[in-house]
């Protein structure tokens, strides 16, 4: 896992480094508390789902009991 440290309105880059050829662009919105908001940018086609919800949607395709 890599871990960054970024400050409200930086941006973290992923895919291939030219702006138009990049997969994901991932902006911090703003940091509140214990709560960090991201924008993601990404190609329409690139599925973006939050963390839990992948899983359950993979546990919910392999058979399994999602809690």
């Amino acid at each position: 896992m890599l871990i960054l440290s970024r400050k409200c309105n930086e941006r973290i880059v992923i895919g291939k480094t030219g702006e138009a050829e990049r997969d994901c662009l991932i902006t911090v919105i703003s940091i509140q508390g214990g709560k960090v908001r991201l924008g993601v940018d990404a190609d329409p086609r690139t599925r973006v789902r939050r963390g839990e919800v992948a899983y359950r949607i993979r546990s919910d395709e392999q058979g399994g009991d999602s809690k």
